[in-house]
């Protein structure tokens, strides 16, 4: 019996390794590809039953991306390379709202008596915390929208508070306007997603003001579930629905042309199911500035809270400003009439 030790091939295990390493770096070059294609297709068509995919904020997407490229690179090519770039590039232009309103920063601009704009803010007042409400005062609002509400043994206070003694509101329970100018209540029935009143200012002009707030959004993280994936699809549904009822309401009730609808649509900008306000105005395009997502306060990661607008109406200025009190950051709006 030979004592000699086995002859290992050392040429014949480079091959192989390299073999390897190429087919693994091929299939990440056109994963890669395939991912950045398929995003685009999804962000565009916005099936109700991709939800879970469109509602991940478009930025991190770059992250796997970034680590596919990364594990390609030795064998990607200059055409191939500056395809990737610009599929990936393409994708965070179009769909990263961040990317937009992060250009083109500016600062609220102070109250003064002479404005001749109109100040919105719209917050969730996390299960109605007055203090939360209260965060608005710095702000100056003409008129406020509330989400999970404090309730009316605290709004007169807090009315008072934000826009003075002559201030008026009305609820629904779960939302609220408040204004400094006259209101007329349309709609304050408490088991619906939203309230709806018309706002006469103090120059005469008027608006038909709608609070929101949707459903809320799935909390599961189980996406190889069925489970998961038709629950995000009747979620999508319903706030399509429930965004329907209330055009079809201001359809028929409003008695303006200027319509403010905000609040609480817990759903992200661009989701499919906004297609209900296709014939408004989403102020954060019209004139965000920088980061504009709200949910949550600490983490800022989804533009959950929105001010959207129709008629005769343009925003000067939305920003987004965190909150002590809130698990949401609130949005404030500057309109012209």
């Amino acid at each position: 019996m030979s004592d000699r030790p086995p002859v290992i091939d050392h040429e014949t295990n480079a091959v192989r390794a390299k073999s390897v390493a190429f087919a693994i770096r091929s299939i990440a070059v056109w994963l890669n590809l395939a991912m950045g294609i398929a995003l685009i297709a999804a962000h565009t068509i916005q099936s109700d039953w991709l939800a879970p995919v469109t509602m991940v904020p478009p930025w991190l997407w770059l992250i796997p991306a970034g680590i596919l490229t990364f594990i390609a690179r030795p064998i990607l090519g200059r055409s191939m390379l500056a395809m990737t770039i610009l599929i990936w590039l393409g994708f965070v232009l179009l769909y990263a709202e961040e990317a937009r309103s992060l250009t083109r920063f500016r600062s609220l601009p102070e109250r003064h008596q002479k404005d001749q704009t109109t100040r919105v803010a719209t917050l969730n007042c996390n299960v109605g915390s007055g203090k939360a409400a209260s965060e608005l005062m710095e702000y100056s609002p003409d008129i406020v929208l509330l989400q999970e509400s404090p309730g009316p043994a605290l709004l007169p206070e807090i009315a008072n508070e934000l826009l003075g003694e002559n201030a008026e509101w009305t609820t629904a329970g779960d939302t609220s306007i408040l204004s400094k100018g006259k209101m007329l209540v349309i709609s304050a029935d408490k088991a619906s997603h939203f309230c709806h009143a018309v706002v006469t200012l103090a120059d005469g002009s008027q608006a038909d003001v709608v609070s929101l707030r949707l459903s809320p959004p799935v909390f599961q993280l189980d996406f190889l579930s069925g489970k998961f994936w038709q629950k995000h699809h009747e979620t999508r549904v319903k706030h399509r629905a429930q965004l329907q009822a209330i055009v079809d309401h201001l359809n028929e009730s409003a008695m303006t042309q200027n319509w403010i609808i905000g609040g609480d649509f817990n759903l992200v900008g661009g989701d499919g199911s906004l297609s209900p306000l296709k014939s408004f105005k989403d102020t954060f395009h019209q004139s965000g500035s920088g980061w504009c997502n709200t949910g949550t306060s600490d983490y800022p990661l989804f533009r959950v809270d929105q001010i959207w607008i129709k008629g005769n109406l343009r925003s000067t200025i939305n920003k987004t400003f965190k909150t002590e009190h809130s698990d949401h950051r609130m949005v404030v709006t500057d309109l012209l009439f």
